[in-house]
């Protein structure tokens, strides 16, 4: 595979895991904000930033280990060993390394945020060191025994002075490190990897929340993964909030799935109209049903609390 290729395939995993956590939190009514590479000082970014119900900030760096990398370094691994004879030994651990640190570094000295390290199902062996470790201190209370050897390994190996042992501590105890689904097929029978299907179950449960359960084979919910693929590309590094934006495709999405399944004729103004209507009836519903505000909120409080029937869809 071309570096390319493996570069955009780790963006793509990064953005499927946005989609995939922004969804989680929806179904939940718990998300007020979410940006997708959202830039810091210095040229860098946070993968995934989602502010929640209590204004709690969780940020996620998404790892994959890309192949593009090792390439990489199979080249300088080649002229090391060409000009000095030596062998050259791989870090599997630098990207990790880096990731490990730059969460750190963005939560230090603040209160609300709780800081996410997800790593693809296939680089998960391959740093099972640092997984090790770091899942080995939240198992303890305090800094002693076995959290005390790993704390000592992992200040050796980020290599900064700086850390003192309850710093990195309380870091690793409030750091989300987890694994996700694949994104290759397992095998040529599957309709979809595994971590399309995480999202796609989710977009089903929003559906199944809000009584939309017609017309998915006709309007696939990987549609609307898509959409919102598209949105978390689009926006990528801007510091947008995408909320409204991705809440208004959801929208679109199961209000098209309405209408197909009440099979309108397509009569112009008429037709719009329906749409229009039908629209606002899925807003209702995620507002009645999962408690979701959207920007009709206020019409929408004014027909309740006025007594005007709402239409079941």
């Amino acid at each position: 595979m071309s570096s390319i290729f493996q570069t955009r395939r780790g963006f793509f995993y990064q953005d499927r895991y946005a989609v995939y956590i922004f969804l989680s939190h929806l179904l939940k009514n718990d998300v007020k904000e979410f940006f997708t590479d959202f830039p810091l000082q210095g040229q860098k970014s946070i993968d995934v930033r989602l502010i929640d119900s209590q204004n709690i900030e969780k940020v996620f760096e998404v790892k994959t280990g890309e192949v593009f990398k090792l390439d990489l370094n199979a080249e300088i691994r080649d002229v090391f060993e060409v000009k000095t004879g030596e062998v050259f030994k791989l870090d599997l651990n630098a990207e990790i390394r880096d990731a490990v640190m730059d969460l750190y570094k963005y939560q230090k000295g603040k209160n609300n945020i709780l800081p996410g390290l997800i790593v693809s199902r296939g680089l998960k062996p391959r740093i099972s060191t640092y997984w090790d470790k770091i899942k080995g201190i939240q198992g303890y209370k305090r800094i002693a025994g076995e959290a005390k050897n790993s704390l000592d390994w992992l200040k050796k190996d980020l290599n900064d002075s700086s850390l003192t042992d309850k710093e990195l501590f309380d870091f690793s105890k409030i750091l989300n490190l987890d694994d996700f689904d694949n994104d290759i097929k397992n095998n040529e029978h599957d309709e979809h990897c595994d971590a399309d299907g995480k999202v796609i179950d989710l977009i089903r449960d929003i559906g199944n929340s809000i009584g939309v359960n017609a017309m998915e084979a006709e309007y696939h919910p990987r549609i609307l993964m898509n959409d919102i693929l598209f949105l978390c590309r689009e926006y990528a590094g801007t510091a947008t909030n995408l909320y409204a934006n991705i809440l208004d495709a959801i929208t679109a999405y199961f209000a098209r799935r309405i209408f197909l399944d009440k099979r309108f004729v397509p009569d112009g103004n008429n037709r719009d109209e329906a749409f229009r209507e039908i629209t606002d009836e899925v807003k209702n519903e995620f507002r009645i049903k999962l408690g979701i505000l959207t920007d009709t909120q206020t019409q929408l409080a004014n027909n309740v609390s006025e007594g005007r029937k709402i239409k079941k869809l």
